[in-house]
């Protein structure tokens, strides 16, 4: 589990082959946040999540 955009898969070539190209609703988890011996991890990691999200934004349009 890593924050979103950081892994393994090209969100801009699944998100333009899936669904309607109008409606985008996905959902995010991150098993891994907080962690107890850093427990700032897990904001770190929503604004990696978030700014990579955006950035698919950007690029759609």
């Amino acid at each position: 589990m890593v924050p979103f955009g950081t892994g393994d898969i090209d969100y801009t070539t699944f998100f333009s082959r899936v669904g309607l190209s109008n409606y985008r609703n996905p959902m995010v988890e991150d098993d891994n946040s907080p962690s107890a011996t850093d427990p700032a991890q897990s904001l770190r990691e929503a604004k990696i999540s978030h700014d990579n999200m955006a950035a698919l934004r950007r690029r759609r349009r």
